[in-house]
Parts: C-alpha cells; sequence; structure tokens
C-alpha cells in the first residue's frame, strides 16, 4: 500500500537544487556544531539554556518533562560520542542526531553528484508518517512521566 503511494526517481540537480542542498549542510552544521560547543548539563535536561532559551514551560508547571525535555542534552552528549548519557537525556536524541548526520551526507552527495531524490508523497503517506511522529512522542513523553512516577 505505501509503495503505490511513494514514488521515488533520481533526477538532475537544478540551481534550486543547489541553493536548497547548501542551506540544509549550513542549517545542519550550525546545529551539530552548537551541540559540540555546549555544555552537556549533568541533570540530563536544560542544557539549551546556555542558547538564552528559557526552561521547558511543560516541566515548570507541571514538575514532568515534556518528550522533547533532555534532547538538547542528547544532542550535546551525541556530539562528544557519548552515547550512553545522551540516551540517558532523551531516548530520541541520538536516533535523531544520527539522522541529522545522515541527511547532512545525502545533501553533501547532491551536491558531488549533482543529482537527487524526488519522492512523489501522497496525502495520505505524509499523514502516516505524521501522525506516527505524533504517536511516538506522545507515548515517549507518557512513558517517561510514569518511569518519574515509580517509586
Amino acid at each position: 500500500m505505501l509503495g503505490r503511494a511513494l514514488r521515488i526517481s533520481v533526477c538532475r540537480n537544478t540551481g534550486q537544487d543547489v541553493i536548497k542542498a547548501i542551506s540544509f549542510i549550513l542549517v545542519i552544521l550550525a546545529v551539530l556544531l552548537a551541540a559540540r560547543f555546549l555544555r552537556p548539563d549533568p541533570r540530563g535536561l536544560g542544557t539549551h539554556t546556555q542558547l538564552f532559551l528559557p526552561p521547558c514551560s511543560f516541566q515548570v508547571v507541571t514538575g514532568l518533562p515534556c518528550p522533547a525535555c533532555g534532547l538538547t542534552t542528547s544532542f550535546a552528549y551525541m556530539a562528544r560520542g557519548e552515547l550512553r548519557p545522551a540516551l540517558a537525556s532523551n531516548l530520541l536524541g541520538p536516533p535523531l542526531f544520527t539522522g541529522a548526520l545522515l541527511f547532512l551526507l545525502y545533501q553533501a552527495g547532491v551536491l558531488v553528484f549533482r543529482k537527487h531524490l524526488e519522492c512523489d508523497w501522497s496525502v495520505r503517506t505524509m499523514s502516516l508518517l505524521a501522525l506516527a511522529v505524533v504517536l511516538v512522542m506522545a507515548l515517549y513523553g507518557a512513558w517517561r512521566i510514569v518511569m518519574l512516577k515509580r517509586p
């Protein structure tokens, strides 16, 4: 069913594709370099405040971590090659960090090989993917809260 909903083809780059690839590379490099230069908060969350961002509103109000709490800390640990504390900070951090690295490599390949993959996503496929992301985040957030409430 998803096979019919998703068609992938290899296409030659246009000027716009090159600009997009360079933009993605710059943004990903900025995120990864920022993660490397941040000092991971030993509490497992709060590292983002070094970027002059406010504390998590959900945690301030409820005293509980939201699904994204600890992501910046997790990225900071991953940028140092420290998987265990990265996983302890936020389980979703290492897969997201790895995905960012892979996407960076893909975008570099777009520039080097002058070709890119073009996907023809159906609305249904995009909706299912978006729903899956929301469900994973919600389930992870609920799991974190349950695990914190355990004696």
